[in-house]
């Protein structure tokens, strides 16, 4: 059995495009793995050949990182005992998003102090520029390095204030 490999497409369609324009090209690999029709969203796999990706399927672009697991999915589908698919960095990266970005962990007055207050091994005077808190509250600020005070005297730290800019901007859908 031969073995067709690609990795690190990170949402490139174009340079998984051309991986299959080699295959189908190459004296080697002639017509191995090729789309259907000109949709190009379902591929055959000839006998004789597996198919295996890499990892790190998506990293740049929505829209073609979105187009290429559908393509792959439908791939390992159809062949599921000649398509391997693994998991690269970027991927399990992103994985991790579903436990680590939880409204639990990121909420402040529960987040993990050498997250929010950077590391205990620094001065104080040092950390500040580190931790989440100062950054959050530039951010509030609209990139002006001026505190966010609570009304509250009992806290120094308006969470409120600071919740409303330590959003999951990177897990939205532009």
């Amino acid at each position: 059995m031969k073995i067709l490999y690609v990795t690190d497409v990170e949402g490139n369609w174009d340079y998984f495009l051309r991986f299959i324009q080699t295959v189908q090209t190459s004296p080697h690999t002639l017509n191995a793995l090729t789309f259907t029709d000109a949709s190009h969203t379902r591929l055959v796999l000839q006998r004789g050949y597996q198919f295996v990706f890499g990892g790190d399927v998506g990293d740049k672009g929505v829209v073609n990182t979105d187009r290429l697991i559908r393509v792959l999915l439908a791939l390992k589908h159809d062949y599921p005992d000649r398509v391997v698919l693994i998991a690269g960095n970027r991927d399990v990266n992103k994985m991790r998003w579903t436990s680590e970005f939880t409204d639990v962990e990121m909420d402040l007055k529960t987040m993990d102090p050498g997250i929010k207050n950077g590391p205990h091994w620094l001065p104080e005077t040092t950390r500040q520029s580190l931790g989440i808190i100062p950054y959050l509250s530039k951010l509030a600020r609209n990139g002006q390095d001026v505190p966010i005070t609570s009304t509250d005297s009992s806290s120094s730290i308006n969470y409120t204030a600071l919740d409303a800019v330590n959003t999951k901007w990177f897990l939205v859908r532009i």
